[in-house]
């Protein structure tokens, strides 16, 4: 009986269209998975794949196949869920019951058949991944489809792909996807059986999906308990090849074992106690409902219908006199909105009586919450205050998706109750226009989601009263935290009730819906990203800022919200005539209802919405189109390779270089404005003659006057705004000559996106309050720019080109060109007057030398003291904080609100310019001015004399207590260290220039950070930069280089870095290298001939340092080395006079790796330290007192045995128990120390 059931299931799902469409999504999607990567620059479940590997290797294989279990689980109920409720909804349930099938085979038969179908529909996936393995990498030659799929951004780059190994689909098919798909599905096939309603089951894919999505902690803890309680496995995955190389990934596939074992075995045992629970509560017998029960009761009373008259009787209603009752109805406008208010009181109702509603506002209440508690700004595990904005973009962030979900699901629910409940053919003969239904309907999913993010808003506000956060902004709050968020739901319910109006099946509808969803993702990744283009979705970025509020930039979006009601009047109208009453018909006899569109009642309408649709679209498309560009990713490759192609040949030619720069700058915030006037200074400081003087300007600035003396304009083109002058008298070596600009930047209407082309601004660069702007948006660059070019190697092979070595080599010929930003000025001296409005203060380098009022305008104007290397313009509504630390001043300017650190900030300004000026030298500007600029800008960033200090990067960082990390503290240090470290050196633009920026900058800061806060602070804050660098060189594009050779990897200057130089400082002292990096600063401050490279600051530190570290110095610096420290065996035992020895089995071995993480062993000589302990050093309460002893003792490769003596018995041993060497697993340095029984 069990096989026939099996078999009767598995040729009634084969022969349904659902399974034919199912297997041709996942084809698609396996198809598209390749070109999805290729185009999302190596990015796949926020995973950074790098070119370096293969798009077919088994790691890609695994994420793509294993990720396509999210769309699957979609797929899920209409296959599996709908085994069992066909027959609930087709009324054979007591039919079925009365045979002698028992339930244990009725249920693994129906399960079973349908999970067989569903496994062969999602072969769909390897096989398009195949598919596009073979064709998408041929070469086409330029034909008409090479052109083509190259348009589609489906081209393939052949050598990103590996050889096919079929192998690797097959047993990532088999072994991963097969038992992830059993248990999600036995979970959701359980949760119907249990409820027997379709919209538990989608509930319980909801609840999946929050699971998956939840979370983004940086920190271990967190990651391992995302990773244990994802239902798909991908985070599992994810987090144990965290640390995984290119070669890596290109060769091994993840076995189960360690957290993804782990995670299996927690969803084995959730997947078990769900069938064990439904097993036990499926009544083998008919289900029914009461709700169903209660609803009909309502429907068939009379009384109900009595409005006012409506219903008008000749007698009375009673058992004896029904065959003489005559029944008068009077429909009317009046009645069909009497109908209507009731109709949706009663489907309002019918929600909030639901518990799948309850189950909802649960599942929103709780996702928020835990990431509202959380509050993380992932720097260091810290928490931001709770600020009316970020709760809002917390709500949006966390929410967005589940919304959209809960909207498909939930309007298959309303629309179809009726019918799934067989009364629709009763309620369809009343005299109801089918406006009743569709609108009270859609009111119905406007009740769940406005409770969802009314509640959403009240946690919110719990979660700031909680946390004693005072200014609560209720208008905001209703603007942008309902208004706004609700809209785009809204248009999203009102495309799928017109879909589900359309097809047969409310699983069709869904899987409609959620292709839809997905097409987006899709299309968006290969470049069909306007937003006209997509009904509901697609939104207008609108970043929130508490210097600006939301600015400009909801004014696109409501223009947005207004085009998409437009439509959305039209998909009404539609839903509207194809309303099917009665018995379902065919969609073409319900298409002859659109004839009624010749009637003015719906032509007129009809062509008010057109019209306003067009209208509205024509002014979004104008504004972001016409006045703005609207820029994909093809374009900017195109605008780059065409200013390769027509200018590289000039990139070698000599060019004179910025030494003195004097400028006028009006900033007219409110009119999103700057004009610039500016006279720089340009001297010959080649050795040859230069004749021809290049100007390329940014690409969306007006040039209004260039003048070179002595020259003439010879060329000049509009579209890349590249000049070339001719001079009338070659400049001779050491010449100088005046260059006078004028520019104006408007930012006109409202723009989609403004990627950033030719160091060209943004669209938050210049905004009512929180302008922030450089030279390089104003002014020119002399002679070719190299930055515009394409740099993505792997992307230079799509267009035929040469790769490209962003750096010189450093054992090659010093460069002739300091620092990669800009090669067009070295330091130089600066004069600015600056205006804005009068409200706002004006700040740039230099010595403020005046301030004044004209004109209801306020001006400024600012000298240098010292030579500069750039210019920020700021410009805001700013309090300012003083102090002064010897005779330096130091100002803190700030958004009103923005108060909570500035004490943490101020310290740590005076502190750091204390201790870098002692043992460095003296700081070169009278004052230091840090500068918080809005939420738009994430980073922080020094120059000459000032901080551009993001929000998020102190100001609003919350400092619990001594324990944590003390951002506002940390990065006002380092950004500060680079007022010696890039501010006073100028570096070659060849491999290492930023070890000797962001390297020095992070010793220094850790440093003055070890005198704040002591060692285990500082330890703790490289513990979390070790895991930034192991997972950084993880995804390394071009795989990683030695640090001395770093060319601009974050993860190696500043990550390793810090780990690099505080190990260094524990090996040969805090005093050695402070000695060597001022022999540094005496021999190259303010050097351009010759400039600065990283060899030279490892040649001094080589002759400082003794003889036996030397080995040491090429490990860290010359050497990507990898240490590999265990101790097997920890024993102590009591002597005689009381004293404990420890004995110490240790296993040490050392690795050089290459750029690819493949590793060689090489000889390991080396004192490590070797720690007895009271308690883990890792844990949170460990102190100095937990010290039994620490020592350095010299180890070699292999194993060995070292003994201890110590007057307390230690509990714990550890082999570089501070982890200060480089491993990539140091979950074994630390044991616990056993008791040696002395009778043995």
């Amino acid at each position: 009986m069990l096989t026939e059931i099996i078999r009767y299931e598995f040729r009634y799902l084969l022969r349904s269209p659902l399974t034919i469409s199912t297997f041709l999504v996942f084809l698609i999607w396996g198809f598209l998975s390749f070109p999805f990567i290729n185009n999302n620059e190596g990015v796949i479940y926020s995973v950074v794949i790098g070119s370096s590997v293969n798009l077919n290797s088994p790691f890609l294989i695994t994420i793509c196949l294993v990720g396509m279990s999210v769309l699957a689980a979609f797929f899920i109920p209409a296959f599996i869920s709908n085994a069992v409720l066909k027959d609930c909804d087709y009324n054979f349930e007591p039919i079925l019951f009365s045979t002698p099938i028992s339930k244990e085979r009725y249920l693994v038969g129906r399960f079973s058949g349908a999970f067989a179908v569903l496994m062969l529909t999602m072969l769909g996936g390897p096989i398009g991944m195949l598919l596009a393995a073979s064709i998408l990498s041929m070469d086409f030659n330029q034909t008409e489809i090479g052109f083509l799929l190259q348009d589609l951004g489906l081209l393939i780059d052949s050598e990103l792909l590996a050889q096919t190994n079929v192998w690797d689909y097959l047993i990532v098919y088999f072994v991963y996807l097969v038992p992830l798909m059993l248990f999600l599905s036995v979970i959701i096939y359980s949760v119907t059986l249990i409820f027997r309603h379709a919209i538990y089951a989608y509930l319980s894919v909801v609840g999946l999906l929050m699971l998956f999505l939840a979370g983004s902690s940086t920190d271990s803890d967190g990651r391992i308990l995302q990773a244990l309680v994802d239902p798909f496995m991908l985070d599992a995955f994810i987090e144990q090849s965290r640390f995984w190389t290119s070669s890596d990934r290109n060769t091994n596939l993840i076995g189960y074992q360690g957290i993804v074992l782990q995670n299996r075995l927690v969803w084995l045992i959730v997947a078990c106690s769900f069938s064990f629970l439904a097993f036990r509560m499926y009544s083998f017998s008919a289900g029914k409902s009461i709700s169903l029960r209660n609803w009909i009761r309502e429907m068939v009373q009379f009384d109900k219908y009595r409005i006012r008259g409506a219903i008008n009787t000749t007698s009375d209603i009673d058992d004896t006199n029904m065959k003489d009752l005559r029944v008068g109805i009077r429909w009317n406008k009046v009645i069909e909105l009497r109908q209507f208010l009731w109709r949706t009181k009663f489907e309002c109702l019918s929600v909030l009586k639901s518990p799948a509603f309850i189950i909802v506002l649960l599942f929103s209440a709780s996702s928020l919450l835990a990431a509202l508690l959380d509050r993380g700004s992932n720097i260091f595990g810290s928490r931001i205050y709770p600020l009316t904005r970020v709760m809002i973009e917390m709500i949006g962030s966390n929410l967005d998706v589940i919304i959209l979900v809960v909207v498909i699901i939930f309007s298959a629910d309303i629309i179809w109750r009726e019918r799934k409940e067989r009364f629709s053919e009763i309620i369809d003969t009343l005299p109801t226009p089918n406006w009743v239904f569709v609108i009270s309907k859609l009111l119905a999913l406007v009740l769940i989601l406005s409770a969802i993010l009314f509640l959403c808003i009240g946690i919110s506000i719990v979660v700031q009263v909680s946390s004693n956060y005072e200014n609560i902004e209720f208008g905001l709050y209703v603007e942008r935290g309902y208004f706004y968020l609700v809209t785009a739901p809204i248009f999203i319910a009102v495309l799928a009730y017109f879909v589900h109006v359309l097809v047969k099946n409310r699983f069709f509808g869904i899987m409609i819906m959620v292709l839809y969803l997905v097409s987006y993702i899709l299309f968006q990744v290969l470049g069909v990203a306007h937003p006209l283009y997509y009904f509901g979705l697609n939104d207008f970025p609108s970043p929130l800022s508490d210097m600006n509020a939301a600015g400009r930039f909801t004014t696109a979006g409501y223009w947005l919200r207004i085009y998409w009601s437009m439509l959305a009047v039209i998909l009404l109208l539609f839903t509207y005539i194809l309303w099917n009453r009665g018995t379902p018909q065919p969609l073409r006899y319900r298409l002859r209802g659109l004839r009624q569109l010749r009637s003015t009642v719906y032509w007129v309408p009809l062509l008010i919405a057109l019209s306003g649709s067009v209208g509205t679209g024509y002014y979004i498309f104008y504004n972001t189109n016409i006045l703005n560009d609207f820029v994909t990713s093809d374009k900017i490759d195109a605008y780059r390779l065409t200013y390769e192609n027509r200018y590289r040949q000039y990139e070698k030619i000599p060019m004179p270089r910025v030494v003195d720069v004097k400028a006028e700058i009006d900033i007219y915030p409110n009119r999103r404005r700057v004009e610039a006037r500016a006279t720089q200074i340009l001297r010959n400081k080649t050795d040859q003659s230069i004749s021809t003087v290049h100007l390329s300007f940014p690409a969306d600035i007006d040039i209004k006057i260039m003048e070179l003396d002595g020259s003439q304009l010879v060329s000049f083109d509009e579209e890349m705004k590249y000049a070339i002058f001719d001079l009338d008298i070659a400049m001779k070596p050491g010449e100088e000559r005046s260059l006078y600009i004028e520019t104006l930047i408007v930012d006109e209407g409202f723009e989609f996106s403004r990627p950033n082309l030719s160091f060209g601004r943004t669209a938050v660069n210049l905004v009512r309050n929180g302008t922030y702007l450089n030279r390089r948006h104003i002014l020119p660059y002399i002679g070719f720019s190299p930055n515009v070019m394409i740099n993505d190697n792997s992307i230079r092979r799509k267009y035929n080109l040469e790769p490209i070595q962003s750096r010189e080599n450093i054992e090659g010929i010093r460069s002739k060109n300091g620092i990669n930003l800009r090669h067009d000025s070295d330091f130089f001296n600066f004069e600015a007057t600056i205006s804005t409005s009068e409200s706002q203060t004006a700040i740039s380098a230099g010595s403020l030398e005046k301030e004044w009022i004209e004109g209801g305008r306020r001006y400024f104007t600012y000298k240098s003291t010292a030579p500069v290397k750039g210019y920020p313009l700021l410009s805001a509504e700013y309090e300012v904080a003083r102090d002064e630390i010897d005779g330096i001043e130091i100002e803190v300017y700030y958004h009103k609100s923005h108060s909570y650190n500035l004490g943490r900030i101020i310290e740590s300004a005076k502190d750091s310019l204390n201790y870098y000026s002692q043992v460095f030298g003296p700081y070169q500007y009278e004052q230091l001015k840090i500068v918080e600029t809005a939420a738009y800008h994430g980073n922080a960033t020094a120059s000459s004399g000032i901080i551009a200090h993001s929000v998020h990067l102190g100001f609003i960082t919350e400092v619990a207590g001594r324990s944590d990390i003390d951002v506002p503290y940390y990065v006002t240090a380092h950004e500060i260290a680079h007022q010696w470290w890039s501010g006073q050196i100028f570096t070659a633009n060849t491999q290492g220039d930023a070890m000797m920026s962001e390297t020095l900058a992070q010793y220094a800061a850790l440093m003055v950070m070890e005198k704040e806060f002591g060692e285990e602070r500082v330890r703790k804050f490289l513990r979390w930069e070790l895991d930034r660098y192991l997972a950084g060189r993880a995804n390394d594009s071009d795989g990683e280089s030695p640090l001395y050779k770093v060319e601009g990897d974050a993860y190696i200057h500043t990550n390793k870095g810090a780990v690099v130089m505080y190990a260094l400082k524990d090996y040969i002292g805090e005093g050695v290298i402070n000695r060597s990096l001022r022999r540094l600063l005496n021999l190259r401050q303010y050097s351009t001939d010759p400039y600065t490279v990283a060899t030279d600051f490892l040649d001094i530190l080589k002759e400082e340092v003794e003889s036996e570290y030397q080995g040491l110095i090429q490990d860290l610096f010359e050497k990507i080395t990898f240490f590999d420290l265990k101790i097997r065996y920890a024993g102590t035992e009591v002597l005689r006079d009381g004293r404990y020895k420890t004995s110490l089995e240790v296993e040490a071995s050392k690795f050089y790796a290459d750029a690819n993480g493949m590793q060689n062993e090489v000889e390991l000589e080396l004192p490590v330290d070797i720690g007895l302990f009271l308690s883990s050093p890792t844990s949170e309460s460990f102190g100095v007192d937990d010290i039994v002893s620490m020592e350095k003792i010299q180890i070699a490769s292999g194993e060995s045995v070292i003994e201890i003596i110590t007057n307390e018995r230690p509990f714990r041993a550890g082999i570089d128990p501070y982890g200060k060497l480089i491993e990539l697993d140091s979950s074994d340095n630390v044991v616990e120390v056993q008791t040696i029984d002395p009778s043995r």
